[in-house]
């Protein structure tokens, strides 16, 4: 459950930032696209280091979205403990460029 919450905190915030700077945000639960739609708006190189530097992790949160939601996979403490991680420095980094 850990994992899907720090998917789920990633999302919103992605989603906040958007509504902030666009007004809008795309209808998806994909973390990338909206990180992608985020740093194409603001241009922030340091978001696309973020996106380039940790897009395999990324698509592990977007996993544990999908898992949680249909599946019954077990994450391992490890796992919840490196998603909140990456989701506490990608919130820091959105927060720092957008001024949420």
């Amino acid at each position: 459950l850990t994992c899907f919450l720090a998917e789920q905190s990633a999302q919103l915030y992605l989603k906040s930032a958007l509504l902030k700077v666009v007004g809008d945000y795309s209808r998806t639960h994909r973390l990338r696209q909206l990180l992608s739609e985020l740093v194409k708006s603001i241009t922030s190189e340091r978001l696309k280091r973020f996106a380039e530097e940790y897009n395999v992790h990324l698509s592990s949160l977007e996993d544990a979205y999908i898992m949680a939601r249909y599946t019954t996979k077990h994450f391992t403490s490890r796992d919840a403990e490196e998603s909140i991680r990456l989701v506490e420095v990608l919130l820091r980094i959105v927060e720092e460029e957008v001024g949420l």
